[in-house]
C-alpha cells in the first residue's frame, strides 16, 4: 500500500476515534431525547469532531508536497488535492451518514442504550466510510500528480 494511503487512514482513524469520543459524550448528554433527536444530535458531535481533526492533519501530512522551491505554497495544487479530498469526503460522506444514522436509529428502536448502539453504528459506519474513502481517493487520483 502506498505511503500516501497509510497516512490517509492513520488520519481518518484519529479523526475517527475523535468522532468516537464526542458521539459517547453527546449520547450521554442527550440519552433522555426522543430516538431520533440523540441520533441526530450524536451524529452531529461526530461530524465536529471529525472535521476538526481530518482537514488540518491532511494538510499537515502532505505539506511538504505543497513547497515550490521559492519556499512558497503551490496554492494550486493545495486546491486541487482539497477539491479531490472534498470529493471523496462528500461520496464517502453518504455511505457513513446513511448506515450511521439508519443503524444508530435501529439499534436504539430494539432497546440498545444510547452509549452502546452510538459506538456500534458508528463502527458500522467507519468501516463503510473507510472503504469508500479510500475508493474515492483512488478514483480522483488523489495522489498522483503531474510533474
Amino acid at each position: 500500500m502506498n505511503s500516501d494511503f497509510l497516512k490517509l487512514n492513520k488520519t481518518i482513524i484519529l479523526s475517527g476515534i475523535l468522532a468516537i469520543i464526542l458521539g459517547n459524550i453527546a449520547a450521554y448528554i442527550f440519552s433522555d431525547q426522543q430516538d431520533y433527536l440523540l441520533t441526530t444530535y450524536t451524529v452531529i458531535a461526530e461530524y465536529i469532531g471529525f472535521f476538526g481533526v481530518i482537514i488540518p492533519m491532511f494538510y499537515w501530512d502532505n505539506r511538504h508536497k505543497y513547497s515550490l522551491e521559492s519556499g512558497k505554497k503551490d496554492k494550486g495544487r493545495i486546491k486541487k488535492d482539497f477539491i479531490k479530498l472534498g470529493s471523496s469526503l462528500g461520496i464517502s460522506e453518504v455511505f457513513y451518514l446513511s448506515s450511521r444514522w439508519l443503524s444508530g436509529f435501529y439499534l436504539l428502536q430494539i432497546g440498545y442504550d444510547a452509549n452502546t448502539a452510538t459506538i456500534i453504528s458508528e463502527a458500522i459506519a467507519f468501516a463503510i466510510f473507510i472503504i469508500a474513502m479510500n475508493l474515492g481517493a483512488k478514483f480522483t487520483k488523489l495522489y498522483k500528480y503531474q510533474k
